[in-house]
């Protein structure tokens, strides 16, 4: 065994076992077992070959959760973790060694280096969204880093909570790395206990219960939060380019990933011609019944329709989509067309296949509209004028910023998913990995030469060479 499952007969964990989870993680932590190199590498070599040798099982598990279609979940959630697993592995040596840095005259002769170390025992809360991907890449952080973790999915995602919690326990050290499952009492228990730092990915509301418990115990926390992804698409932009990619980056998982593009901002004088581009895309990628094509998928749970038919009761038109069939947890991928700003549909995130399109009379509205919302995760531009790039750029905040596409940089695993505030950290690559360590400093001085300028009595003279040395 190499990771620990904990459920009882109940469906919950009980604190007592929780504590001994946790107080697990602490003694091989607090035993030097996890800071290692090797170490390090086995865990990771370990993430890779569970994605290598349970592919299927895995792609089934995230398919079950979130309506995904195999191939889709195949390359959005399996390969997307197993590169960032593989890139830390490659990279993890460099990592590790630290960085140079410099030390003013009045200190030398003398060595000055950043090392990177583990925070310790750290829990991991993941999201429903994605059940595999988000784990994972936070999983690899962790280890990289040379941590004790307790890996605590989103119950809501119950396929890929168990497949990780039956399957970690055969590639990773059990005495290190722990699966908890569970609902809001397991992550309650867990927060009561003492760890040394939480990650945690979900919603901006679940996300201030968690802060506030962990605010209890003064312990450091990693929020990385959803948000509404801005796109905005200037005249100067291809218009068929634009379309086909936005409507590739929106349904992907039925738009339910914390990066597709939330809603469309268009310069007014391409509105109309933008409607109709995205329409034909749709149409082109998913033909025209959605329902059956093997290139779309379903919503993770009712209670999702639900949450979408709110916010389609405001006061834009709908183009394109609007059916919904709930027993098979289907709902069509919608277009909707000059939506109100106070409306719902523009205010709360969508995690879902609606796409809300407005138009703006330029870069300046949009970045107006922008900054009047939390700074997202991503912002998305389509435009060919380096003018209006610059401009959207240097006036705006996010996470990452992709231009003329939507999401590609999820599939660079040097590049850091992050964001801005309550956006947090960033998740994959070197960015990762600090995400999960802290910086000690180390200054080396040789006693072979021990010049007296600092000790005491201070002349004037001593002074004021100390003052021209600093």
């Amino acid at each position: 065994m190499y990771a620990t499952r904990l459920t009882s007969t109940s469906g919950s964990t009980p604190t007592e076992d929780i504590r001994t989870v946790v107080r697990a993680a602490r003694q091989q932590f607090e035993g030097g077992q996890t800071l290692g190199m090797t170490w390090r590498l086995r865990q990771l070599e370990g993430i890779t070959r569970l994605l290598d040798e349970r592919a299927e099982a895995a792609v089934q598990a995230v398919s079950d959760d979130t309506g995904r279609p195999p191939g889709e979940a195949l390359d959005q959630e399996l390969s997307a973790a197993r590169r960032v697993a593989e890139h830390a592995r490659r990279s993890l040596a460099a990592w590790m060694r630290g960085e140079r840095r410099s030390a003013p005259l009045l200190l030398q002769p003398s060595f000055a280096r950043v090392h990177r170390e583990p925070n310790g025992v750290v829990l991991v809360v993941t999201p429903w969204c994605e059940p595999l991907r988000l784990p994972l890449t936070a999983l690899v952080g962790a280890v990289a880093g040379g941590n004790a973790v307790i890996l605590k999915p989103s119950e809501l995602a119950p396929a890929t909570s168990a497949f990780l919690a039956h399957q970690l326990p055969s590639y990773l050290d059990p005495e290190a790395v722990a699966v908890v499952e569970g609902g809001a009492a397991e992550a309650e228990a867990l927060l009561a206990e003492p760890i040394d730092h939480l990650f945690f990915s979900g919603q901006r509301e679940t996300a201030r219960s968690v802060m506030r418990a962990a605010a209890e115990q003064l312990v450091p926390v990693t929020l990385a939060v959803g948000g509404k992804n801005p796109c905005f698409v200037d005249r100067s932009a291809d218009l068929a380019v634009a379309a086909r990619r936005i409507v590739w980056g929106k349904y992907l998982a039925c738009g339910q990933t914390c990066l597709a593009p939330d809603y469309v901002l268009v310069h007014e004088a391409v509105e109309e011609a933008l409607v109709a581009r995205i329409a034909e895309a749709m149409l082109e990628r998913f033909g025209e019944d959605p329902k059956s094509s093997s290139d779309y998928g379903r919503l993770a749970s009712v209670h999702h329709i639900t949450r979408l038919e709110r916010l389609l009761r405001g006061r834009g038109r709908v183009v394109i989509g609007g059916v919904i069939d709930r027993p098979d947890r289907y709902f069509a991928p919608t277009l909707i067309q000059g939506p109100a700003d106070d409306e719902a549909l523009m205010r709360d995130e969508i995690l879902g296949p609606v796409l809300p399109v407005r138009a703006v009379s330029g870069v300046d509205e949009a970045i107006r509209f922008i900054r009047k919302r939390p700074e997202p995760p991503a912002l998305y531009l389509f435009a060919h004028d380096g003018g209006v790039e610059a401009e959207l750029l240097s006036s705006t905040r996010s996470g990452s910023a992709v231009v003329n596409h939507v999401g590609l940089h999820v599939g660079a695993p040097d590049l850091p998913l992050g964001g801005v505030g309550a956006a947090g950290r960033a998740l994959q690559g070197r960015d990762g990995f600090e995400s999960f360590t802290q910086s000690r400093t180390l200054l080396r001085k040789p006693s072979r030469f021990d010049p007296d300028l600092l000790a005491t009595p201070s002349t004037g003279a001593r002074r004021r060479l100390i003052q021209s040395l600093r």
